[in-house]
């Protein structure tokens, strides 16, 4: 066990609160770059429509999805 000091846990605080504030420019700047459709390289086909996406976002934010995507790049490569 590692004994902490004041400063430290300070340290530890302000570390943690900027992943926060980075998590959270970062899914701002993704979801905007969404709604402007730029570098959108997927499209959803749904019931009343179409929605651009970005692959590596939907990837990332679920494995079942991320197998989809890796098959439809394994078919089309050849």
């Amino acid at each position: 066990m590692v004994a902490m000091t004041g400063d430290d846990v300070n340290c530890m605080d302000q570390l943690a609160g900027g992943a926060v504030k980075y998590v959270e420019q970062l899914t701002s700047r993704l979801f905007a770059l969404q709604r402007k459709q730029v570098l959108c390289d997927v499209t959803i086909v749904v019931d009343d429509g179409q929605l651009q996406a970005h692959s590596a976002v939907l990837a990332a934010s679920s494995e079942f999805i991320c197998r989809q995507l890796q098959q439809v790049t394994a078919s089309s490569r050849r």
